[in-house]
């Protein structure tokens, strides 16, 4: 079963001169609860995902806030509104991160 992500880039963001740690507590919490709606929301509309329960979308999405969220320290995703989409779509660590939960996710999504 393929699934693929497009996270609202509104919903994501990472500052320039990352250093990968895990975000945690109240930033942590706050991160995955904007995530997870905005990932379900844009994995409902995509035409490769017709067919696929809720219920399935629901745990890759949660896979994919979780795993994302132990690459961000709590300093990137409070800088999260700081940066406009053009910003988040060009940042190569941002997009190194996404590409791995997206990889892990696809294979693992079931254990969320």
């Amino acid at each position: 079963m393929k699934l693929t992500i497009k996270v609202s880039l509104l919903s994501l963001a990472l500052v320039s001169n990352i250093s990968f740690g895990q975000a945690s507590g109240a930033v942590r919490s706050e991160y995955i609860k904007g995530f997870v709606p905005s990932c379900i929301s844009n994995q409902k509309t995509l035409p490769e995902n017709k067919g696929i329960s809720l219920q399935v979308i629901q745990s890759y999405c949660k896979c994919s806030a979780e795993v994302s969220a132990n690459n961000f320290t709590n300093q990137q995703i409070t800088a999260l509104g700081n940066l406009d989409a053009k910003s988040v779509s060009t940042n190569k660590a941002f997009s190194e991160v996404m590409s791995y939960s997206t990889k892990y996710c696809a294979e693992n999504f079931k254990n969320y």
